[in-house]
């Protein structure tokens, strides 16, 4: 895996654990919850995944296209 690859897939994860705890708050409201954060937290966290996974799918357009010139 490419580092830009590698980034990205990081970038995911982490915005896949904001978007669990959101969406778990939104679910399971408490005192200390705020409901327009949580939905704007997890809304930013849906753009990250989506975001994160068009950078891996360019590295490896990129790299597709590296093997081609190469080839």
């Amino acid at each position: 895996m490419s580092s830009i690859s590698s980034i990205a897939f990081s970038g995911i994860q982490a915005a896949t654990a904001q978007f669990q705890s959101s969406a778990n708050n939104i679910a399971n409201p408490n005192s200390g919850s705020n409901l327009v954060n949580d939905v704007v937290n997890a809304t930013t966290a849906q753009t990250g995944v989506e975001l994160g996974l068009k950078m891996i799918k360019a590295d490896y357009e990129m790299s597709q296209q590296l093997v081609d010139i190469l080839a």
